[in-house]
């Protein structure tokens, strides 16, 4: 893997939770939320190349990375305000918020809780609006739900990556393209199990059993939403998700473009063209 050129901090927020962070560059701030079990150096392409132009922060979320591992707090809710804490503390206005997979379901409760304090443009890279479906829905509304998981499948992968480490491959190969080389995915994946197993489970469970469709419609600061076309979840979902977001823009990858789930990890150099061309 390549070096990455940011200064690591911490952060000190209420009930003794420290927050790791990267950070380099100068003006306009960029604070990055990373996705499910990742850590902020996963962001190493953007945070190299956008702190030419931009002053970027990338936040290891509670458990995450090398943040304080508490045995409580991991629902949305929490990690949502940890966020608008950290962004308090270190007394950033004007912030461009860019979420991926599970760091947008951050930003959308962020976005419930306190609106646009603080914030000024959104960017929502490859996150649905509700992952797993109830029963009752139909065929059209799972699609633009983009739900992956019924409720007993949701439970059943989540309790695997806590029993068997093949689950956790399984999971994580699912969200790249063949052309990710072994020693980048084994860095990932070692990066991801810098959050324990167990708190892993708890926090997909409950990421997964949120439908942000009511939130998502309240929105209405400039918003960027990114989707790729062989991702784990539909693209037609990210896509619904845009309609729902008054002037939003809404981009794809394809499969040429290498859009996977991790399409800012395996085209960045397009992922931060369309970043630039957005903020300005």
């Amino acid at each position: 893997m390549i070096e990455c050129k940011a200064k690591t901090h911490k952060i000190s927020i209420p009930a003794g939770i420290d927050l790791n962070y990267l950070e380099a560059g100068s003006g306009d701030t960029i604070v990055m939320v990373p996705g499910w079990s990742q850590s902020a150096v996963e962001w190493v392409y953007q945070i190299n190349d956008l702190q030419k132009d931009y002053h970027v922060i990338a936040i290891d979320m509670r458990g995450h990375g090398d943040s304080s591992k508490p045995s409580t707090g991991y629902r949305i809710s929490r990690l949502a305000y940890d966020l608008y804490q950290a962004i308090v503390k270190l007394n950033l206005k004007n912030v461009v918020l860019l979420g991926h997979s599970m760091g947008c379901s951050i930003i959308y409760n962020y976005w419930e809780f306190f609106g646009p304090e603080r914030i000024k443009k959104l960017i929502l890279v490859d996150q649905p609006c509700a992952i797993t479906a109830n029963p009752a829905w139909s065929k059209e509304e799972r699609l633009q739900a983009g739900a992956i998981f019924s409720p007993n499948s949701l439970y059943d992968t989540a309790n695997a990556i806590v029993e068997s480490s093949s689950a956790n491959e399984t999971l994580l190969n699912s969200m790249f393209t063949e052309k990710v080389s072994k020693e980048d995915r084994n860095w990932i994946a070692r990066e991801n199990y810098k959050m324990p197993r167990k708190y892993a489970r708890d926090l997909l469970i409950n990421h997964a059993m949120n439908d942000w469709r009511d939130i998502i419609r309240t929105i209405n600061l400039p918003s960027l939403l990114i989707g790729g076309e062989v991702s784990i979840f539909p693209y037609q979902a990210i896509e619904w998700n845009s309609k729902q977001i008054e002037g939003s823009i809404f981009k794809l990858f394809s499969k040429e473009e290498r859009g996977s789930h991790f399409m800012f990890f395996e085209n960045p150099k397009r992922f931060n063209e369309i970043v630039r061309n957005f903020i300005g």
